[in-house]
């Protein structure tokens, strides 16, 4: 393993993305409608211990829940509704809502595929279909969500070109750490990267370039889909930074042509420390204060920048957005813009869908 790096990039997160198969129970089941359409006759969550912005955002997809007809259209996306409120009133993500966001992804995805008509967003339950698509298509800009590995929930987000000379560039964006050297001989290595960069190798050598941007913007053992989601859409709405990214891979300059910290795996595959480039909005929903501080450390510019996607809210810089969805739970403190954001997404499904 070589390892380029000009500076340390901080610890390790404290927690591993499940390498052991799924149990039986942990599979994610439709509910039928009778199961579903039991939420407005019950007591709905309470939301006044959250975040005032937080709360907002719940209210809004109860109310949307509450308007549509969806517990026989669409039980599945109601009862992904119900859960994601119940959860977000109660405590940390749990497993259950990562099985549900992973249920209902595709229903996401095409929401905001409907919304952006350039965007080109695609989900793949397997590298293997992955590479299936990007080896048959020509599309000149599309974004991908991929599940990590077959024995693991996690996912991240690809922003994915193909130039005017055939050849095609990948720029995973990993809500996590990827890969980080522990010590000379030992390292940390999200599963699914490693396998991706081997059969992007052998279905095409040289005509496939491919590197890693990572975030540390998760902290959390759940939340990847939703932080891959985000991802996918702060890629295009930032397009043309990643053009030059993009360009930069295909002429194989370091770093992406960034004076970036940046590590090599055994395969040879770059991962770049995205703190020391990415623009703000790959930081808005960060979980930990202390993130965004590097990120400010790494890029003092974007202390003052406006991450805010709404045309009609006011001005919010990173500091702004991670204390005003702070929240205390289970002898944590953290930021659960996260969760607020999931639930806009369902919000934007229901009204999409109705």
């Amino acid at each position: 393993m070589g390892v380029n790096a000009s500076k340390p990039s901080g610890g390790l997160p404290p927690y591993n993305y499940g390498f052991n198969p799924y149990n039986q129970d942990d599979y994610y089941r439709p509910p039928s409608p009778e199961r579903s359409s039991s939420y407005a006759a019950s007591n709905p969550p309470d939301f006044d211990s959250l975040p005032e912005r937080a709360a907002e955002k719940a209210r809004a997809l109860s109310n949307a829940l509450n308007m549509a007809s969806l517990s026989y259209s669409n039980p599945e996306l109601a009862h992904y509704a119900r859960k994601t409120l119940e959860q977000a009133s109660s405590g940390q993500t749990t497993v259950e809502i990562t099985n549900l966001d992973i249920g209902n992804i595709r229903t996401l995805v095409n929401t905001y595929n409907d919304r952006f008509s350039s965007l080109n967003l695609k989900y793949f339950s397997s590298q293997e279909d992955f590479l299936d698509e990007l080896r048959d298509t020509d599309t000149s800009a599309w974004r991908a969500i991929l599940k990590a590995a077959p024995n693991s929930r996690h996912h991240f987000a690809i922003d994915i070109r193909t130039h005017d000379d055939g050849q095609k560039t990948l720029i995973a964006l990993e809500p996590s750490v990827a890969f980080r050297p522990i010590d000379d001989e030992r390292f940390h290595s999200m599963p699914g990267y490693y396998s991706l960069h081997r059969g992007i190798q052998r279905q095409s050598d040289d005509d496939v370039k491919f590197a890693v941007i990572q975030t540390e913007a998760q902290k959390s053992t759940q939340d990847c889909v939703i932080f891959s989601l985000n991802f996918a859409l702060n890629a295009y709405q930032k397009d043309s930074f990643f053009d030059d990214l993009h360009d930069n891979l295909k002429n194989n300059e370091p770093r992406l042509g960034t004076s970036a910290t940046s590590y090599h795996s055994m395969t040879g595959l770059e991962y770049i420390e995205g703190k020391e480039i990415l623009p703000a909005i790959f930081f808005k929903h960060s979980h930990s204060r202390a993130i965004i501080n590097e990120v400010l450390d790494a890029q003092p510019d974007l202390s003052d920048r406006n991450v805010s996607t709404n045309r009609e809210s006011p001005h919010e810089t990173l500091s702004e957005r991670v204390q005003a969805f702070r929240v205390h739970r289970e002898d944590l403190s953290y930021s659960m813009s996260i969760e607020a954001s999931r639930m806009r997404k369902i919000r934007k499904a229901i009204e999409n869908a109705s």
